[in-house]
């Protein structure tokens, strides 16, 4: 009466969509009364749910699935502990998110933030004053090397595969280990502690270390709310989650920055500021982003005078 696992898993290698989620809810809606007669392939319908919402953000459908599989459980303890996992995950209260927030509020709360991409726009930067708190991502602190600005970084954002993925090429970590970093959030487990480079790096960040996949939208969806998350990702085709800069904007709007300048974060496939060619894998949900909140909040300036973010945000000078 119902189908294979190979339902479940038919969307792993193409770019999963709002609706192709929707049709699992509704073949598991019509034929429910079959399916839930074996346990365990009710659990795994439920889990496979849960995971593809996650993988397109909505974490609160993702945690009604999970909650469903961990009800349903076959008596297996690893299937048990994955669900309890990313129970925890997905959970924006959970301990570590409440970590995470509170070194977050500390730092961001009424203070002037500028944020560092790494667009050509990046080069436009010469100056930076004393009061401003610096926040960059991926390979953005480079830009401060080569224009020589001597200071230290506030936050710094690592998304997944910077370190050991299409930026290894880049030296990220020599580079790191170069600045004093206030708060270091990455989004997985990027540092091998067997490396020895990587360890120092984690030595060196111990104290100010998070971790954020960049997946969990709780900030986004109080950003953009009324709008729904999924309807400015279920377009996307290419990526379901903002870009670092992004997520870095994301964090100074949450906790309430005063004053947010975006510098090199110009949402567009223009290259980066060293003039290596890039791949704005998350363009669509980026552009849909700034649109929301640049009419919603009147307090993020562009610092750069020739940067297409002008199109959504007005200059100001630092």
């Amino acid at each position: 009466m119902y189908v294979t696992n190979d339902f479940n898993q038919s969307n792993k290698k193409k770019k999963l969509t709002f609706e192709d989620i929707s049709s699992k809810e509704d073949f598991l809606n019509k034929h429910y009364c079959s399916i839930k007669k074996d346990k365990r392939y009710i659990f795994q319908f439920y889990y496979g749910l849960g995971l593809d919402w996650l993988r397109l953000g909505n974490f609160d459908r993702a945690k009604k699935y999970f909650w469903q599989a961990f009800l349903t459980w076959p008596l297996s303890m690893d299937s048990l502990l994955k669900v309890i996992n990313l129970n925890i995950m997905t959970n924006p209260y959970g301990y570590y998110s409440f970590k995470r927030n509170s070194a977050l509020k500390k730092l961001i709360k009424n203070q002037r933030v500028l944020i560092i991409g790494s667009g050509p726009s990046a080069n436009e930067l010469t100056y930076i004053p004393d009061d401003i708190k610096i926040f960059t991502c991926n390979v953005g602190p480079r830009i401060l090397l080569e224009k020589k600005l001597n200071r230290a970084i506030d936050l710094y954002y690592c998304a997944k595969g910077v370190i050991s993925g299409n930026h290894k090429n880049e030296n990220v970590i020599d580079m790191l280990l170069k600045f004093k970093i206030g708060l270091f959030i990455i989004s997985g487990n990027e540092l091998n502690k067997k490396n020895s480079k990587h360890k120092e790096l984690y030595d060196k960040c111990i104290d100010a270390y998070h971790k954020d996949k960049g997946i969990n939208n709780y900030y986004l969806n109080k950003l953009i709310g009324p709008d729904k998350t999924e309807e400015i990702k279920r377009y996307a085709l290419s990526n379901n989650r903002t870009s670092a800069g992004l997520r870095l904007l994301q964090y100074a709007l949450f906790f309430k920055a005063r004053q947010i300048y975006l510098v090199g974060i110009d949402i567009s496939e223009g290259g980066y500021f060293w003039g290596r060619n890039n791949i704005h894998e998350h363009l669509h949900i980026d552009k849909k982003f700034i649109g929301i909140v640049s009419k919603k909040y009147n307090n993020i300036y562009s610092a750069a005078e020739k940067s297409p973010i002008l199109n959504y945000i007005k200059y100001r000078a630092l």
